[in-house]
């Protein structure tokens, strides 16, 4: 939707009923959906990694909350740094923490889910990341605690301790 479209809706929208105001209303919704699919693609099927990182960037600089779940499944994506020296890279080594943490709290439950079952070191290590960018140390913390504590699963409470363990020791990343 153009900045006219959304422009001339906005200034209808009182002079419409309310059955039209919602359809009017979900055409912004469907654009959202739309925007979501194509970025996910391109995120997936990119045609160069740089393509790929950029589709998730613009997943967490448009704040689509729809794609944590994708986000979270490519969390360890080591996107290309190749920018001209005189230019800032528009994001960091690993796009999908920066997009996760854009879209901020409705990224922390999907990610602390992820960390009661993820095995992988690394991708362990990163969503730590996502938690503390997003709520704090402190914050995270208690949160672990708290579903710690919830937690009836022996094998998921302890991934969920050794989180913990991990959101203190917090690990810088590096490039190879």
């Amino acid at each position: 939707m153009q900045h006219h479209e959304i422009d001339d809706l906005m200034q209808r929208l009182p002079t419409l009923d309310g059955q039209a105001q919602g359809a009017a209303l979900s055409q912004v919704e469907v654009q959202r959906a739309e925007l979501r699919s194509r970025l996910e693609l391109h995120a997936e099927k990119g045609s160069t990694p740089f393509v790929r990182a950029a589709a998730m960037y613009l997943m967490g600089r448009h704040r689509l909350d729809e794609c944590v779940p994708y986000l979270l499944r490519h969390i360890e994506f080591d996107a290309p740094h190749e920018v001209p020296s005189h230019r800032e890279p528009l994001w960091e080594r690993y796009p999908a923490i920066e997009a996760l943490v854009h879209i901020g709290k409705p990224s922390v439950l999907s990610t602390v889910d992820m960390l009661a079952e993820e095995e992988d070191d690394l991708r362990r290590n990163l969503a730590v990341r996502v938690l503390r960018g997003i709520e704090g140390t402190d914050f995270a913390r208690q949160i672990l605690e708290r579903r710690t504590a919830e937690e009836d699963d022996l094998g998921r409470k302890a991934k969920l301790a050794d989180a913990m363990e991990r959101l203190v020791a917090f690990p810088t990343i590096t490039r190879p």
